[in-house]
C-alpha cells in the first residue's frame, strides 16, 4: 500500500488513486474502512475516490453478499496501476538521489581538508543513506556507533555497530551524525572527545 503521510510530502490525487488502487490489487475482498486506513482517507473519501474510479473505468464493484463487495481493476485499471506506481518510485528515487548529493556536499569539506577516516554515529536508515552517498568516494568509514545497546555487536551493511565509548580508540578523523531527530542531542554528547582527539564533527 502506498500512503507517505508526511509534513513534507502531503499526498495529492494521483497517490491516493494509486493507494486505492494497490489495495485493490493486493486484495479485492479488502474493505473501504481497510482501503481509507491504509491510504490515510475518512470513510467519505474512499467513497469518493471509489466513485471516481468506477467512472473512469478503472475499477468494478460485484456484491458478494448483502454487506460486502469485492473490487477489482479492469485491464485499464491495472495499467494505471503500473503507471502510476512507476511515476512514484521516480520521484523516490530523484528524492532519495537529490539527499545523497546533499550529504556529499555537506562532508565534502573534509576531502579538501584530507579527513578522509570517518565513523559515523547513529545506525538508523540516516546511516544507510550516508553510506550509500560515500560509495565512490576517497572516505573511509572505520566505525559505526550507536547510543542504543540493543544494536552493539550487530551487523549493520557490513560493520559492526559498537558503543560510544569506542570511539576513543578507534583512528577516525572525524564523526558524522547519522541521527536527524537527534543531532544535537548527539553533537553535544560528542563534544568533549572531539576536543581531545581533535576530531571534526559534521551535522547533516
Amino acid at each position: 500500500m502506498i500512503a507517505i503521510r508526511k509534513r513534507f510530502f502531503k499526498p495529492g490525487k494521483e497517490s491516493r488513486a494509486l493507494s486505492i488502487l494497490e489495495g485493490v490489487h493486493a486484495c479485492s475482498r479488502v474493505s473501504q474502512s481497510e482501503l481509507g486506513h491504509k491510504a490515510g482517507l475518512s470513510g467519505a473519501m474512499v467513497n469518493k475516490y471509489v466513485r471516481e474510479l468506477q467512472d473512469a473505468g478503472v475499477l468494478t464493484l460485484t456484491p458478494v453478499n448483502g454487506k460486502a463487495y469485492a473490487y477489482g481493476l479492469t485491464p485499464d485499471g491495472e495499467q494505471t496501476r503500473r503507471n502510476l506506481l512507476g511515476q512514484f518510485c521516480a520521484e523516490i528515487v530523484q528524492i532519495y538521489s537529490a539527499l545523497k548529493e546533499s550529504v556529499r556536499a555537506k562532508i565534502e569539506p573534509l576531502r579538501e581538508e584530507g579527513l578522509l577516516s570517518l565513523a559515523l554515529f547513529g545506525a538508523s536508515e540516516t546511516c544507510e543513506v550516508v553510506l550509500a552517498a560515500l560509495e565512490g568516494t576517497p572516505f573511509r568509514v572505520v566505525a559505526i556507533a550507536d547510543n542504543d545497546p540493543a544494536k552493539h555487536g550487530q551487523s549493520f551493511r557490513g560493520h559492526v555497530v559498537v558503543p560510544p565509548q569506542l570511539l576513543e580508540k578507534i583512528p577516525c578523523q572525524a564523526v558524522i551524525i547519522t541521527s536527524f531527530g537527534r543531532q544535537d542531542e548527539i553533537y553535544e554528547q560528542l563534544t568533549a572527545l572531539a576536543v581531545t582527539k581533535n576530531l571534526q564533527i559534521v551535522r547533516l
